[in-house]
Formats: C-alpha cells, sequence, structure tokens
C-alpha cells in the first residue's frame, strides 16, 4: 500500500493499475478536497495552475509495465512529446470534472 495516497486524484480507466493500491474511497475524498480547494481558490480569483511530469509512477504500475517506479530514460508511455500514452491520459486528466484548472506540460 501506498503512503502517498495524498496525491491520487485521478481515476484512469485506461490505466487501473496506475492506483490500484489506492482504494477509491480514498480517491474520491482527495478529489472532493480538489474540489473544495479550486473552489475557494475561484472565490478569491486565485488561478490554479497544475504542472505535470513524470518523475516517478506507482509500484503496481511500474511491475504491469516492466519498468522502475523511478525512470530515468522517458518511455513511449511516458513521453512528455509525442504518443506518450500514459502521459496524455494525465493530462485529459478527468481534473477538469474535478475543480477549474488550467494544466500545463513540462
Amino acid at each position: 500500500m501506498r503512503t502517498d495516497n495524498g496525491s491520487a486524484i485521478v481515476e484512469m480507466p485506461d490505466y487501473p493499475e496506475a492506483s490500484s493500491d489506492i482504494p477509491p474511497e480514498q480517491i474520491k475524498a482527495n478529489q472532493e478536497q480538489f474540489r473544495w480547494f479550486t473552489s475557494q481558490c475561484e472565490k478569491r480569483n486565485i488561478q490554479v495552475l497544475l504542472h505535470f511530469y513524470n518523475i516517478h509512477v506507482s509500484p503496481p504500475f511500474a511491475k504491469a509495465h516492466k519498468m522502475p517506479t523511478n525512470p530515468t530514460t522517458p518511455t513511449p508511455l511516458l513521453k512528455v512529446t509525442g504518443v506518450g500514452r500514459f502521459l496524455r491520459c494525465c493530462l485529459r486528466f478527468r481534473c477538469m470534472r474535478i475543480g477549474r484548472v488550467q494544466t500545463g506540460r513540462g
């Protein structure tokens, strides 16, 4: 079980293994907290920006895709440019359904 459960706010049906070690109720609680945060920011005219990067992946995801949890070389699954299927799924985010934010790639 991961200890960083507070960082999981995205459900990714295309990659269920990415958060398979986090209980669904924890993800829902994290989403609610993120919704609250973005709504409070909106009330105060504060813009929320998210910056995405893949410096590590969850252990279940790494195991399922036969890669280290902290890959040092971009793979077709994690690339920022080009196809980067997993990253694209993260950027598609479902976050847009969670709160009003702008996303950026780094």
